[in-house]
């Protein structure tokens, strides 16, 4: 998956809390509260925290309610691209009033 933190914070937009792209999880050695510490570069952990998908479960969370957080994910990571990645347009295209942004959209 290219740009896991990326995937997680989109995850996060899409309704589906995780450790990452909710709660900001990051290896303690990279972790902002630690770099006053000093820490050594772990960069096995950095790499693990990355990449792991951590979805919180609730004593609530109904049997509908995992099977729609487990659609969205796999919807989403079906068609993920991360930002920017799109070969033809590597950065968003400058719109204005008179230009529509796909064609065929009508102006306003």
């Amino acid at each position: 998956m290219p740009e896991p933190r990326a995937f997680a914070a989109h995850l996060h937009q899409a309704g589906v809390p995780n450790s990452v792209g909710t709660f900001g999880l990051r290896a303690a050695s990279a972790h902002p509260a630690c770099l006053e510490m000093n820490p050594a570069a772990c960069p096995t952990a950095e790499h693990a925290v990355d990449r792991l998908l951590a979805v919180p479960l609730l004593s609530i969370d109904t049997e509908q309610d995992l099977r729609a957080r487990a659609e969205i994910i796999q919807r989403e990571a079906t068609t993920w691209e991360p930002p920017g990645s799109h070969p033809t347009h590597p950065h968003p295209p400058a719109t204005s009033s008179t230009t529509p942004m796909c064609p065929g959209t009508p102006t306003s």
